[in-house]
C-alpha cells in the first residue's frame, strides 16, 4: 500500500449533490464542458481545470459541495487511515 500525495489528475473534482439527482448534475457538467465524467451515487466526479470547477460553483443548481481530492490511497482499517491522513 502507498500513499500517492502527487494526485493522477491535477484536474480531478467531485461534485456532491442529493442522490437520485446525479443524473441533472451530470447535464449540467456537460454544460459547464467537464468532461471524463463518472457517476456514482450522490457524487459525480469529472475532469476539468479550475474555470470548468468555478463555474460549478456558481451556476449549479444541483450541486451541494464541490471537492478536490489530495490524495489516493488504501486503507484496511482505521489506525491506516489515521497514519495515511497524517501523511498529507
Amino acid at each position: 500500500m502507498t500513499l500517492n500525495t502527487n494526485i493522477e489528475n491535477p484536474r480531478q473534482w467531485r461534485l456532491i449533490c442529493e442522490k437520485g439527482f446525479e443524473d441533472v448534475l451530470a447535464q449540467e457538467l456537460l454544460s459547464f464542458m467537464a468532461y471524463d465524467l463518472v457517476i456514482q451515487k450522490g457524487l459525480v466526479s469529472f475532469n476539468g481545470d479550475l474555470e470548468i470547477a468555478l463555474r460549478c460553483c456558481l451556476w449549479s443548481r444541483v450541486a451541494i459541495r464541490l471537492l478536490k481530492p489530495l490524495s489516493n490511497f488504501v486503507v484496511s482499517d482505521t489506525d491506516e487511515l489515521y497514519e495515511q491522513a497524517k501523511k498529507i
